[in-house]
């Protein structure tokens, strides 16, 4: 069973410095990216509602000890983890299977894409997955549930 909290975050989220957090700016990215994502509808920060479309969320998750200069933080580097559900049971509707699969994919190609870009004001160096898509399990209901991490790095706020 996914061990995350189901329940939404609004607003945006405070990462370690006070800023904003990567998994604020890569939904946003993410959503403006690609049709395949829509903060709101099928793509969700911080959870993952139970719903019957095939959705995605985003979570933050523990990343790597931040980089200093001489006393100065100059970078963080949190990790992400992207989730996509599949709508219906591969046995009942074979295509959902398929459908989630290309938005997983589409969802770490799109982050994969990241890099020495300006987000919400904020320089990411890089944003490079952790790991090529795989199927994290099939839930209760037999859902197909697909994930994958990034690991970022980005200027501190």
């Amino acid at each position: 069973a996914l061990a995350f909290a189901h329940r939404p975050v609004h607003g945006r989220s405070a990462c370690a410095g006070g800023g904003v957090s990567a998994m604020d700016d890569l939904a946003t990215y993410m959503d403006a990216q690609s049709t395949a994502f829509t903060i709101g509808t099928n793509f969700w920060k911080g959870f993952l509602p139970e719903s019957s479309v095939r959705c995605a969320a985003i979570f933050e998750t523990g990343g790597l000890a931040p980089q200093y200069t001489y006393a100065s933080r100059v970078y963080e580097q949190p990790r992400v983890q992207v989730i996509c559900r599949s709508t219906r049971p591969l046995a009942a509707a074979p295509a959902s299977a398929s459908g989630v699969r290309r938005m997983i994919e589409t969802a770490w190609r799109t982050l994969d894409g990241i890099a020495n870009s300006t987000l919400s004001g904020i320089g990411y160096l890089r944003v490079v997955p952790a790991q090529s898509p795989f199927l994290l399990e099939v839930d209760s209901r037999g859902r197909q549930v697909w994930s994958f991490s990034a690991d970022v790095m980005k200027r501190s706020s």
